[in-house]
């Protein structure tokens, strides 16, 4: 999900801290989890042993187009961790989010990745939008 239909550069993450061990299988790579349509920034600063090796090009999609393309009108709870990317997503369901009763996002306060929002760049995009309920 993003602000708009189209393509974009996805930088994909790896690595692994000293201290974490895979599991027995040897599936599980700790790093993995960073990926973003973000450039990272500080966030080889606070995780150093995060490794970004590699870009791919991904298809975006928006919320609304989402929604309205599977004929979902309203939405219980969203749970959205998209690696400083969640204004982006707001932005592409700014007609849908209306019609969603409970969102549970992750934001920063410093920017792990260049150009990301911040919390109070999500509050304020919120706020603007009516949405907001503390």
């Amino acid at each position: 999900m993003s602000s708009k239909k189209g393509e974009a550069t996805f930088y994909v993450s790896s690595g692994q801290p000293e201290n974490k061990e895979k599991l027995s299988d040897g599936s599980y790579e700790f790093g993995n989890k960073s990926s973003s349509l973000f450039k990272p920034g500080k966030t080889k600063e606070v995780h150093p042993w995060l490794k970004f090796k590699e870009t791919i090009t991904i298809k975006t999609e928006t919320l609304d187009n989402f929604c309205r393309s599977k004929s979902i009108s309203n939405i219980d709870f969203i749970h959205m961790d998209v690696q400083d990317a969640e204004l982006m997503v707001l932005q592409g369901g700014v007609n849908m989010l209306p019609n969603v009763k409970s969102i549970w996002l992750e934001v920063e306060k410093i920017a792990l990745y260049k150009k990301q929002a911040l919390k109070n760049n999500i509050e304020k995009f919120l706020d603007e939008k009516k949405l907001l309920a503390l």
